[in-house]
């Protein structure tokens, strides 16, 4: 089902709001539940619930989530990266990563994480893009925006 009825019939969205986002969307591309968040008409616990039944898979809010770092450690931060995915939980007893993304239905995604980290399991949860991107740079940040990632010299004196 559209995530658009879905958020009608679900008493997320007023009709309204939901016309209004699908013009943005027509006029600049990109997501109809981007545009809806950003313009503050439904939260991201409710725009997750709707993603979840779209996609008929689970759903996670990652505002306010922090990652521990053993967890994070999971996934190569390129991967994570590139990807854009985010783990933010792991079963031990079951050797399986919880992993935030927006697509959870990707095939290609599932292969990476195989290939990637051999011997362990995977549940893909489906995010809301724009908070899965702040929790990628708030998670990652020290990996890819260090002075010398950046190529600027840590020290002012050094060439």
């Amino acid at each position: 089902m559209r995530l658009d009825k879905i958020l009608i019939q679900e008493n997320l969205a007023s009709p309204e709001q939901v016309h209004e986002g699908l013009q943005l969307q027509a006029r600049y591309g990109g997501r109809l539940e981007n545009h809806l968040y950003r313009l503050g008409y439904v939260s991201e616990p409710r725009l997750v619930r709707a993603l979840a039944t779209q996609f008929a898979c689970r759903g996670v809010a990652l505002t306010g989530r922090r990652v521990r770092p053993e967890v994070k450690a999971l996934i190569p931060s390129e991967l994570a990266c590139e990807s854009l995915i985010l783990p933010f939980e792991y079963d031990p007893q079951t050797q399986t990563v919880m992993i935030a993304c927006e697509n959870p239905h990707s095939s290609q995604l599932a292969e990476q994480l195989v290939a990637a980290v051999p011997g362990k399991n995977f549940e893909l949860y489906v995010a809301l893009g724009p908070v899965l991107q702040s929790a990628l740079l708030e998670n990652y940040r020290a990996e890819f925006f260090t002075p010398r990632a950046s190529g600027v010299p840590a020290d002012p004196d050094e060439e």
